[in-house]
């Protein structure tokens, strides 16, 4: 069990030691705002997934060179995770000081944390741990490939709440960031308060010209003239 006292696979911490641990470390997050600390996890998240390229501005132009940080991907993704994910769909319920469930954001930050905790104590981290993000913990200290090791432990020994973890932190990032998400003044509105402007950083690396006027209600094409043709008959059956 590592130092945050929560085991993330079935021989490292019962299920109720999980729970206990989570609570624990969730009791003086600052939920006022998005707290340091959850904030700094998922830009490690962030960038581990989509990460500046500068090799690539010689080679495919300088729209190639930034990554999710530079869009504010981490804040994204922690508000549609925290609003459109249920807390409790495949992570054991976390209760909170104030008795309210504990957004799932927080939760993830929490089994980030313990992961790399275990990896670091077993030495299987590969480049020395650093800090990296301010206010972070023992998963920002650990390098971008090491950060994909301690996934990696999540999902192989997590159990059936390891791969929905690992679902969420290593695609919701890329299915966000390729997405209208970044066009929108506010995603939180209805959609029929949004304003949009095509200018998303996705596209631009993709070449992606952005949707075209009608396509929404598109149901065919009209057909100037038909003509029916058969086939040849062939022998009959005996």
């Amino acid at each position: 069990m590592g130092a945050l006292g929560i085991g993330i696979g079935g021989g490292m911490g019962s299920p109720q030691q999980l729970l206990e641990g989570l609570e624990a470390a969730l009791a003086d997050v600052d939920r006022s705002d998005h707290d340091p600390h959850t904030l700094a996890t998922w830009r490690a998240v962030v960038d581990a997934v989509i990460p500046e390229t500068p090799e690539l501005g010689d080679e495919l132009g300088e729209e190639h060179v930034p990554g999710g940080l530079d869009v504010g991907l981490e804040v994204g993704l922690i508000e549609f995770i925290d609003a459109f994910v249920s807390p409790e769909a495949a992570v054991p319920r976390v209760t909170a000081v104030d008795g309210e469930t504990a957004p799932l954001s927080e939760s993830i930050t929490v089994i980030l944390d313990a992961a790399a905790t275990e990896l670091l104590a077993r030495g299987g981290n590969r480049d020395e741990p650093k800090r990296r993000f301010e206010d972070g913990g023992p998963f920002t200290t650990l390098s971008r490939r090491d950060r994909f090791r301690a996934m990696a432990d999540i999902e192989e020994r997590g159990e059936k709440s390891g791969g929905f973890v690992v679902a969420i932190v290593a695609a919701f990032p890329a299915i966000l960031y390729y997405s209208d998400w970044e066009g929108y003044d506010d995603f939180s509105k209805p959609p029929s308060e949004r304003t949009f402007e095509e200018d998303v950083q996705g596209w631009r690396q993709t070449s992606y010209e952005g949707p075209a006027d009608g396509a929404a209600v598109l149901r065919g094409y009209e057909v100037d003239e038909f003509e029916e043709t058969y086939a040849e008959e062939g022998p009959e059956e005996g």
